[in-house]
């Protein structure tokens, strides 16, 4: 087998989360849930209004459930686990994918257009180059990377399509540890070869 390794196209400093939303909306204590109030809102200073929202009973104004977060920007880690277990919907799961699509394009305007001969092929890995932090990730939960790589070198028409046609070698991902958190980068390594 005869291969070439095409390009190293860097990201550096990447996007660990994505932001779904700006600012997130203030959420209520309804009267539906009662059973689940924080003790400190089941005194009498609290009531339900007629749409069934806790309130003051003095200043007759709206409890926030979700204070420490309301007005902040709504963050989603990218992990692969939690497109593949549901915890996304559809909605958040495309905004996510937009996101990144628009995030890794202008990395690939230097990029030439990627030519096969007959029966070559285009491999892609991943090398990850990360302080391995406080958590015990898995590698495998970061494959959203690859997949979205792959579809935003179709998007930017760098490869006609991320078929087997074209690339039969996908997946792999290689953590390389640093020491110091300004070097951290995401390192996508696309190698042509002939079986």
């Amino acid at each position: 087998m005869t291969e070439q390794v095409l390009a190293r196209i860097e990201i550096p400093d990447f996007k660990e989360h994505i932001e779904l939303s700006k600012a997130r909306r203030a959420k209520y204590f309804i009267k539906a849930k009662a059973d689940k109030l924080p003790k400190k809102y089941q005194a009498k200073e609290y009531s339900f209004n007629k749409q069934g929202i806790l309130v003051d009973s003095v200043t007759k104004e709206k409890i926030i459930a979700n204070s420490k977060s309301v007005g902040t920007p709504k963050l989603w880690k990218v992990n692969g686990q939690d497109l593949y277990n549901g915890v996304l919907n559809p909605f958040v799961r495309n905004k996510a994918t937009s996101e990144i699509h628009q995030y890794i394009r202008p990395y690939l305007k230097g990029l030439e257009k990627i030519v096969l001969a007959e029966e070559e092929f285009i491999r892609i890995h991943l090398e990850i180059w990360d302080v391995p932090g406080a958590g015990n990730w898995d590698c495998s939960n970061k494959w959203p990377w690859i997949k979205w790589f792959e579809d935003t070198l179709t998007e930017s028409k760098k490869l006609p399509d991320d078929s087997i046609i074209y690339i039969r070698d996908s997946g792999r991902i290689i953590f390389k540890e640093i020491s110091d958190v300004k070097e951290r980068k995401l390192v996508f390594v696309i190698t042509k070869y002939k079986d």
